[in-house]
């Protein structure tokens, strides 16, 4: 798999750690399909 790198606002890294947290999955894993979603 490979990396990427991205800056985000804190409000968003604060919502996504919340998003991760009640999931129980990374925040990397929230992010992949957030981007699946969006680009499919």
């Amino acid at each position: 798999m490979n990396t990427l790198t991205l800056k985000v606002p804190s409000n968003l890294e604060a919502a996504l750690a919340r998003m991760a947290d009640v999931e129980h999955l990374s925040k990397s894993e929230v992010v992949r399909r957030a981007v699946v979603a969006y680009v499919g």
